[in-house]
């Protein structure tokens, strides 16, 4: 084999094994906003899939054709994705349940504050609890963890195979994970709701015997501070709670691919 041969090769490896690890980021919602660059995001992708590269390179015979490389970095891109499926929740889940906090609180009617604001709803909490839960990814060596479920899956998927895996069990593991996911976010936002709910009432009862006070814009700082000292009191519980909840996923995943192997 030439070198140009090899350099060839060498480069389709690495393009296909970055698909799949831009696949697993999915799972990060935190890293593919609009805010965070390719020079972020690249770098992770290529940590992720250096582990298998050694084997992903002998197991590759010849380089393919342009088109073919194209679909074939698309499989690629779509199973990193159902591989990094089963870490969604870790970030839809504290999302989901800082919306509903949001909601609650007001938030999401923001011009009714501010009738010169171009948005029209904020999502604070939602946007601290995902971020909170991308600090407590890390912290907890989540990336580790995506970095040995791309070499599970490539066992199982191996890269730049021409078949197609078996996915049979992929539709009842999704709608399963998504129901467990809802359910999970209104348990955990639940502290927080039945606490706005009952100082909305507190705040309305004081409203009605002090009519003079403004009590609309007043509200929203007194909801802010309660949930502020919530957290406060229930972090050291979430944060348990999410280190339990990685290595679960963790365990799940190996599982669903050696389900998926017999």
């Amino acid at each position: 084999m030439s070198g140009f041969d090899d350099a060839a090769r060498l480069l389709t490896v690495l393009v296909l094994l970055l698909a799949r690890g831009y696949g697993l980021l999915l799972a990060v919602p935190a890293l593919m906003k609009a805010g965070q660059s390719w020079t972020i995001r690249m770098p992770i992708a290529l940590m992720l899939a250096l582990p298998v590269f050694p084997s992903a390179y002998h197991a590759m015979v010849g380089s393919p054709e342009g088109g073919w490389l194209a679909i074939m970095a698309i499989r690629e891109l779509i199973l990193g994705g159902l591989t990094g499926m089963f870490f969604l929740p870790l970030f839809a889940v504290p999302r989901a349940a800082g919306t509903l906090v949001d909601q609650q609180a007001g938030l999401m009617s923001i011009q009714l504050y501010d009738p010169t604001s171009t948005e029209r709803s904020a999502t604070i909490f939602a946007d601290v609890f995902e971020q909170i839960a991308l600090f407590m990814f890390v912290a907890a060596g989540g990336f580790g963890k995506l970095s040995e479920l791309f070499a599970v899956s490539h066992r199982f998927w191996p890269v730049a195979s021409t078949h197609l895996p078996a996915l049979d069990h992929v539709a009842d593991l999704a709608i399963q994970g998504f129901e467990s996911m809802y359910d999970t976010a209104i348990r955990y936002a639940a502290p927080f709701v039945v606490t706005l709910i009952l100082l909305e009432y507190g705040i309305g009862v004081v409203g009605r015997a002090a009519p003079q006070l403004n009590i609309l814009t007043s509200s929203v700082a007194i909801k802010l501070v309660s949930v502020l000292l919530l957290i406060a009191f229930v972090g050291p519980y979430f944060t348990d709670s999410f280190e339990y909840a990685l290595a679960s996923v963790s365990a799940i995943s190996r599982e669903f691919f050696e389900e998926v192997a017999q």
